[in-house]
């Protein structure tokens, strides 16, 4: 219901709450968290030899364009010095890939074609799950790894349904019931009262 008020409220002009999300999501990337960040941790790699600032496709939702916005102080890409696909047939180690059905920055497709390359790999698939399932399926991240440490992740696509349906952790929680209600609300007051936050937070 809630992402159905984000939708319509959209659609009607209603930017109020994407404003803010948008100014959110902008300072946890540019906050400096040293060694826990994805970009303090992988920056130089990411956007040089991975194509993180990759060109927009035009669509909504595309993580590129967050991307590009904090790619200003980074080496243009440059491809990888190797060829992945190449080298993955050659990978001894135990390997999961993990794929998150709602995941825009590695789609279900990459995941699929990465496990058919390493021999062996584990493909879990959670449908509900975004990109980055450490941060917001913790619990389902480390029953993986247990599993992967513990020699069984074999198991771990039988056991896909109920990890997927694996809550988050409360902090996680609290924000998406937040968002869900601030949605609910924008949807409900005159459409004069989201237009005004959102110039507010644009300024």
């Amino acid at each position: 219901m809630a992402g159905a008020h984000r939708g319509t409220g959209l659609l009607a002009g209603r930017r109020g709450l994407w404003s803010v999300l948008a100014r959110g999501a902008r300072f946890l990337f540019e906050r400096k968290a040293p060694y826990r960040h994805e970009p303090d941790l992988v920056g130089r790699i990411g956007y040089r030899e991975l194509n993180y600032a990759a060109v927009p496709d035009g669509k909504p939702l595309d993580p590129a364009v967050a991307y590009h916005e904090i790619a200003a102080d980074t080496a243009e890409f440059e491809t990888e010095p190797f060829d992945l696909s190449d080298e993955m047939p050659r990978f001894t180690w135990p390997t999961v890939v993990i794929s998150g059905g709602r995941d825009l920055i590695t789609p279900p497709a990459v995941a699929r074609r990465i496990a058919s390359l390493i021999p062996g790999a584990v493909l879990v698939n959670l449908p509900t799950a975004g990109h980055s399932v450490i941060d917001l399926r913790e619990r389902a991240a480390l029953e993986i790894i247990k599993a992967t440490y513990d020699g069984t992740s074999a198991g771990l696509p039988a056991r896909a349904k109920k990890l997927d349906s694996t809550p988050g952790g409360l902090g996680v929680r609290a924000l998406v019931w937040g968002i869900a209600a601030a949605a609910v609300l924008e949807h409900a007051l005159p459409a004069v009262v989201p237009r005004t936050v959102a110039r507010v937070t644009a300024s």
